[in-house]
C-alpha cells in the first residue's frame, strides 16, 4: 500500500526532529553527568553548528552522489558526537533547527 506524499513528509519529518531531540538530549546529559559547563563549552557548542552543518551537507551530497563514500562522512559525525558532547549538542540544534526553519 502506498502512502500519500504528505503523510511521508511528516514522517520524515517527525523521524528527523526525532533524532535531532535524542541527539541533543545525549549531548545534555554528557555534560550533566559529566558536572562541567562553562562558558567555553557554550561557545564550542555555537562553534560546533557550522562544523555540524557542514558535515551533514556533505553527507547529503555523497549519499545523492556516491553512497558508499557516504559512510565516510557518517562516521566522522558519530566519531565527533562520540568525542565531543558540545558537537553532539551542535548536530541536535542542527536537525531541529533544519526542521523547524524548513532548510534546505
Amino acid at each position: 500500500m502506498k502512502l500519500p506524499a504528505e503523510f511521508q513528509a511528516t514522517k520524515t519529518t517527525g523521524a528527523i526532529m526525532a533524532l535531532g531531540a535524542v541527539i541533543f538530549a545525549a549531548g545534555v546529559v554528557r555534560f550533566v553527568l559529566h558536572r562541567h559547563f562553562t562558558l567555553a563549552e557554550a561557545m564550542y557548542c555555537l562553534l560546533a553548528i557550522p562544523a555540524a552543518i557542514f558535515l551533514l551537507m556533505v553527507f547529503d551530497y555523497t549519499l545523492h552522489h556516491a553512497r558508499i563514500a557516504s559512510v565516510i562522512a557518517l562516521a566522522m559525525l558519530v566519531f565527533w558526537m562520540v568525542m565531543s558532547p558540545s558537537f553532539c549538542v551542535g548536530v541536535g540544534l542542527v536537525l531541529l533547527g533544519m526542521v523547524v526553519f524548513g532548510w534546505p
